[in-house]
């Protein structure tokens, strides 16, 4: 196994989640709110929703196996492009992180995870079409392990944020597209090398 599969399966995982980060938070702090009687709930949508997206991504790199890795590498725009319009675009004031999140079932945070997780697709598939099992086996090992730290960093920030008065808003402003282009062009690099 590559150590260098690590940072670039650890930078993906956070370039892509930067956004789920902040509904996760909100998650957590509506359930706060209520009560906290659906945090275990949460956890376990989270980690089945990241498990459903890194399965997907991995049967989308076996399926396109049968492609050329020349070809495959150039999936790595989608996230550049991804990012170049996130810039582009005119920021909103709303980040969408209010209280409308039903915190009240996994299912939900499932949904939410996955609903949210196109952009991870679109990394996650050239990242594992050129993994031997044994570094595929590394990348999701971190997956995994990145998605409890998420958990605990946003259950955290949940409490953090929590007010009786109302929400403190995040924004995630212009570094999650930042982000994109720059795993998109690493991707790309790495492809090349």
């Amino acid at each position: 196994m590559d150590i260098g599969i690590l940072a670039v399966a650890a930078s993906t995982f956070a370039a892509t989640n930067l956004d789920d980060f902040v509904g996760l938070t909100a998650f957590f702090a509506v359930d706060r709110a209520a009560g906290g009687r659906n945090t275990l709930r949460i956890w376990a949508g989270q980690l089945v929703g990241m498990g459903v997206l890194t399965a997907a991504a991995i049967l989308a790199a076996r399926a396109v196996a049968s492609a050329p890795s020349s070809w495959v590498r150039w999936l790595a725009l989608v996230p550049i492009v991804i990012g170049l319009t996130s810039l582009l675009r005119p920021a909103k004031d709303d980040d969408g992180a209010s209280g409308r999140h039903s915190a009240n079932s996994t299912l939900a945070v499932i949904a939410f995870t996955v609903a949210n997780g196109g952009d991870n697709l679109a990394l996650y598939v050239p990242l594992f079409h050129d993994l031997n099992a044994a570094d595929g086996a590394a990348a999701v090992a971190c997956f995994a392990a990145l998605t409890v730290l998420w958990c605990a960093l946003a259950s955290f920030a949940g409490r953090a944020v929590w007010r009786p008065r109302g929400e403190r808003r995040w924004r995630a402003g212009r570094v999650v597209p930042l982000a994109y282009i720059a795993v998109g062009l690493a991707t790309l690099a790495r492809s090349f090398l």
